[in-house]
C-alpha cells in the first residue's frame, strides 16, 4: 500500500509544501492518519481530505470540513466546494501556503467532523 509520503515524492515543486501540510495536520490530529481511497482522508478525525495533482501542473487540493464561505480569507487561492458543507482550496504555488495554513487551522478549530 502506497504511503502519502511516497505519493508526494512525485512532486517537482510542491513536495515541501505538501509535506508541511501533512506534518501540520498530523501534529494537530495526533491520533489520526491519512488513508488512501480516491483521495487521502484523515481518519478517524475526518475534517480534511487531500488530493495531489501532477498532470497539467502541480496542485494540492484540500477539502475542509466547513463551508467555503466560513473560511477567514482565501485571497490568492483557487476555491471550490465539494458539497455545501465542505469547502475546497487549491495550493498551486508555495507562496500560497500562508493563506492555506490559515484556512487549515481555522477548519481544524471550527469543524464538527472531528
Amino acid at each position: 500500500m502506497e504511503s502519502i509520503e511516497h505519493e508526494i515524492a512525485k512532486f517537482a515543486f510542491l513536495q515541501t509544501a505538501a509535506s508541511a501540510i501533512i506534518e501540520y495536520v498530523r501534529a494537530v490530529s495526533r491520533d489520526s492518519e491519512f488513508h488512501r481511497y480516491t483521495e487521502w482522508m484523515l481518519e478517524p478525525d475526518n475534517w480534511i481530505v487531500l488530493r495531489f495533482s501532477f498532470r497539467r501542473g502541480e496542485s494540492i487540493q484540500i477539502t475542509l470540513g466547513i463551508p467555503l464561505q466560513s473560511l477567514p480569507d482565501t485571497t490568492g487561492l483557487r476555491t471550490g466546494r465539494k458539497w455545501t458543507t465542505q469547502g475546497r482550496i487549491y495550493v498551486d504555488h508555495v507562496t500560497q501556503l500562508p493563506t492555506a495554513f490559515r484556512c487549515i487551522e481555522y477548519a481544524f478549530y471550527h469543524t464538527r467532523n472531528r
